[in-house]
């Protein structure tokens, strides 16, 4: 709490007294401004701040721009002077050896001010690479308007500006654009920040590319720069953590930031936000635009909040050992009331004993202090066996506690108890009862005080949670007025304004311990988490358990006047809620209108929750399996006052009691006071590559009918990736792409029955739609409407049909109209406009009858009774057994009568022929044979 208000007090005075110009610093100065105006004269001022009292005092100006490449340049070593580089850039910078604290100015003592000055290059050092800024390695002083643009890679401590902010540091107003990976507190612009920083963008994106690992001595460790995340199992990246858009970790404040570019690489690393990877300090009116992806502990804002904790003493096992220590020392007392009767060695040995027990009450009481103040370091004291998996707890060593006071006190009163044991054996009477009891219980205060100090590991502490109580009141452990745009996707514990809120243990980021089982003792200690007055609009996904639109999930804690909009879902996982996914907190005031997707406890406020009161929800639930409810799937602790819309199961766990969970009407609702700006509604925003061209309000649940157009280019259209469900709980960002149009589309079949030529996008669909035709003669093979959706021109149409026949348009008023066509190979080859109707009949004598005309019929007929009638007239001749002889016709003859035929056939009766044999003639005497004939017919 003292760390806190002295960083609050240097922010006010920051404001209160501000930092005053370089020029008024040069004024007040006993030296004129050092002007910096070329890359030598830059060289030398880095060359003589390696002594720190080069630059203590002073003032320098940068006039100029200054490229550094190819010179001799080493980073400035220690400042503690006014450097103002009046909006100038030095380019060229490169530093790529190992070591740690390093950036373009290694070390910025504290009062020292770096103002308006922006810096491109890269800092890439090997080696440990802790405490590494593209700026700044650590500051102390205060940084303003300054920039880094560039690449910058470390392991530890690793920042965009600066690598760690100390207490008295500030940094204000700069930016970070480029990229930055590292391994442990990774930040876009401070890796560690105890200090503040306030007015801060970042702009680079953070642990999203793969890095390359080093093996050195058998040991496998990140590379400075390059950290290859697929070549690693689940054991090897455990301990990549608190990662953030603007601090890796915070234990001061952030205020006033915001990150505009990705964080952390999908299922990889712990503790990831897109403002803070993890903060135990405050977070305050911050903005997240981009996607954060981690594996657990992932928020919009912040990965993990660590509470705030104090620690009351006056009960447990200090109290206990302390009553032991008050009855040995009574039983001391009594027996120095009869120091005439006891010799002079006795009197010494019960005078130490009686020293050294008020010696060790008081080291016990400064050891207990100490960790009262600082209960986390206790935390990391535990230990455990990567073997067996036994959990070890060891006496933590704290800064400004005397563990050693303890040891001799210990050994004394062992002493001691030796030279009473001695006398005891010599005495006799009430001497020797006293010396018994004495040393009885000298045994009984051994026992308690090592179950004191035993106590440090593993007994469960008695807590309160005063985050509900002192939600205004307290900073410290809190998130406030923060706003998340940003996508957040994780494996466990996603929000979209927390991952977590609990304490942590280094070497259990998996969570398989209970923290709250190896707090100090069983004292009474004091939490305080809040995350007050927040705003997440974005979707929140987490692989297995933990989702929810504000915290996923809250060990300890309160969430008051918060509001979500957005999907929240766990694919394979459960713990799915609007504001909370799973909440040991209370969640209180806030509203939440959400999409929910998981398997078990999914609820509208909360998934499995304990006290809920006074939320507001909207909630579609698209899959659960059991547990849900529109307020909660379950509620160990008190629920009250909350009112929902009634489209999802009821309540919680799918009931409704009044006073706890009401049903509304959608105007009922929204007719509540207070209801955020984005409640009740989901915006659409549709891109074109990267830039938005549209957005288009609906209703919670409306359907999406309709999308912008945008011009063809190039050749090229675009067609949008519109959702699969066009009705919306989740506003949605639309992409698209431009695509190269077909000149082909065909029906599914293979081969295809039609194909139709000409210019088609995609999402386009040929559509052949059987339908009856009038009635038409002959046998039908095809009849059916042929359209292409969105498509307005001619269509050339290719269909599949061996059989001869004829094609027929038919009209909207059902008549037919004989369509042209030609053939090409099994395909018919005609135009007809788009949705036209047709169809195909088969040619055939059966359906050519059909098709003639009543006169054609009554002439047909006729020569039909004209073949008739020579048949039998043939069958007349051949029963008269004539024979027909040929001879040739004369040459005068065929001059003569051209027209006649080329022979005369005369007919002759034979005996020889069969009567069946002859053939009649035209039905003339045989007289007449010799003058004209027709020429036989072949029979």
């Amino acid at each position: 709490m003292k760390k806190a208000f002295s960083v609050f007090l240097c922010l006010l005075l920051l404001f209160l007294f501000p930092i005053k110009s370089l020029a008024e610093e040069a004024e007040d100065a006993a030296d004129e401004p050092v002007t910096i105006r070329s890359a030598e004269e830059f060289i030398r001022f880095a060359e003589g701040c390696s002594r720190d009292s080069y630059s203590a005092g002073k003032v320098f100006v940068l006039e100029a721009n200054i490229d550094l490449t190819g010179l001799p340049f080493s980073p400035v070593p220690y400042f503690a002077g006014s450097f103002d580089g009046k909006q100038h850039t030095v380019s060229g910078f490169h530093f790529e050896s190992d070591g740690s604290r390093q950036g373009f100015f290694r070390v910025v003592a504290e009062g020292a001010v770096i103002t308006g000055l922006h810096v491109e290059g890269s800092m890439t050092p090997g080696g440990t690479a802790s405490d590494i800024g593209g700026l700044v390695g650590v500051n102390s002083g205060t940084i303003s308007t300054c920039s880094f643009r560039g690449n910058v890679s470390g392991i530890e401590n690793v920042g965009g500006i600066v690598g760690r902010n100390t207490p008295s540091g500030v940094v204000s107003g700069c930016f970070f654009r480029g990229s930055l990976t590292g391994e442990h507190q990774v930040g876009g612009i401070a890796g560690q920040n105890d200090g503040i920083l306030s007015s801060c963008v970042n702009l680079a994106e953070i642990n999203t590319v793969f890095v390359t690992p080093v093996e050195t001595d058998g040991t496998l460790f990140s590379g400075a720069a390059h950290f290859d995340i697929s070549q690693l199992s689940e054991d090897d990246f455990l301990n990549l953590s608190n990662i953030g858009g603007i601090a890796g970790s915070s234990t001061g404040i952030v205020d006033h930031c915001r990150n505009d570019a990705p964080v952390g690489y999908h299922s990889t690393g712990y503790n990831v936000g897109g403002i803070c990877g993890k903060s135990s300090g405050f977070v305050a009116f911050c903005r997240n635009h981009a996607e954060i992806n981690g594996r657990r502990d992932v928020g919009g804002i912040v990965g993990q909040l660590i509470p705030f904790s104090d620690w009351d003493l006056s009960s447990g096992k200090l109290d206990a050992l302390s009553w032991q220590i008050s009855i040995l020392n009574g039983y001391l007392n009594g027996m120095t009331r009869n120091f005439s009767s006891y010799s002079k060695s006795m009197i010494a040995s019960l005078n130490r004993l009686q020293a050294n027990t008020q010696a060790l009450t008081d080291a016990l009481q400064n050891i207990m202090d100490v960790a009262a103040a600082n209960d986390q370091k206790i935390i990391d004291s535990i230990t455990i066996d990567p073997e067996t998996g036994e959990i070890h707890f060891e006496t933590p060593s704290f800064d400004n506690a005397d563990a050693s006071a303890i040891t001799t006190s210990l050994s004394n009163m062992y002493a001691e108890i030796s030279v009473l044991t001695d006398l005891a054996k010599k005495s006799t009477g009430s001497l020797a009862s006293d010396l018994n009891t004495v040393s009885g219980q000298l045994t009984n205060v051994f026992n308690a005080l090592f179950s004191t100090v035993s106590s440090l590991g593993n007994v469960e502490a008695e807590t309160a949670d005063l985050s509900e109580t002192d939600a205004y009141t307290r900073n410290t452990g809190a998130i406030a007025d923060c706003v998340n745009l940003g996508a957040v996707v994780g494996e466990n514990n996603c929000g979209g304004i927390l991952g977590i809120s609990s304490f942590e243990v280094e070497f259990d980021m998996e969570d398989r311990l209970s923290v709250t089982d190896y707090l100090t003792s069983n004292a009474r200690q004091d939490l305080f988490a809040a995350v007050r007055s927040c705003t997440s609009t974005s979707d929140v996904e987490s692989k297995n358990n933990g989702a929810g639109g504000i915290v996923g999930d809250m060990d300890i804690g309160t969430v008051i006047a918060c509001s979500y909009a957005g999907s929240v879902s766990a694919r394979s996982g459960d713990y799915v809620g609007g504001l909370v996914g799973i909440s040991a907190g209370s969640v209180l005031n806030s509203w939440a209108c959400s999409l929910l997707s998981g398997n078990k406890f999914v609820g509208g406020a909360v998934g499995y929750g304990a006290k809920i009161q006074g939320c507001r929800i909207w909630t579609h639930i698209v899959r659960q399996n059991e547990y849900a409810g529109a307020v909660a799937g379950w509620a160990d602790g008190p629920v009250l006052s909350n009112c929902y819309i009634d489209s999802a199961p009821a309540g919680v766990d799918g009931i409704s009691i009044a006073g706890e969970a009401d049903p509304l009407t959608e105007e009922e609702l929204l007719a509540l006071e207070g209801v955020p700006d984005h409640f009740g509604t989901v915006t659409v925003t549709f891109r074109v590559n990267g830039s938005v061209v549209a957005t288009k309000e609906l209703p919670f649940g409306g359907e999406l009918t309709e999308a912008p157009a945008v011009e063809n280019r190039d050749g090229s259209f675009w067609v949008w990736e519109l959702p699969e469900q066009r009705r919306l709980y989740a506003s949605v960002t639309v992409d698209g792409n431009y695509h190269v149009p077909s000149g082909t589309i065909a029906t599914p079949e293979d081969p295809p029955l039609y194909l139709v030529e000409g210019l088609f996008y995609d999402g386009q669909e040929l559509l052949a739609e059987a339908i009856t035709p009038p009635e038409v003669d002959g046998e039908l093979l095809n009849s059916v409407r042929l359209s292409v959706t969105g498509y307005e021109e001619e269509l050339t149409v290719r269909m599949l049909n061996t059989a001869e026949g004829t094609l027929y348009r038919i009209g909207e008023d059902g008549e037919l109209s004989e369509l042209p066509y030609s053939r090409d190979g099994s395909y018919l080859v005609f135009r007809i406009p788009n949705g036209s109707s047709f169809c195909y009949v088969e040619n055939s004598l059966r359906s050519d009858l059909h098709r003639l005309s009543g006169r054609s019929i009554i002439a047909i007929a006729a020569g039909l009774v004209f073949v008739l009638f020579l048949i039998v007239n043939l069958i007349k001749r051949s029963r008269t057994g004539s024979k027909q002889e040929c001879s040739d016709v004369s040459p005068e003859a065929a001059a003569a009568a051209p027209q006649k035929a080329m022979q005369v056939c005369t007919t002759s009766k034979s005996d020889q022929e069969s009567p069946d044999s002859a053939v009649p003639g035209d039905g003339q005497d045989d007289s007449s044979a010799a003058e004209t004939h027709d020429p036989p017919i072949s029979h």
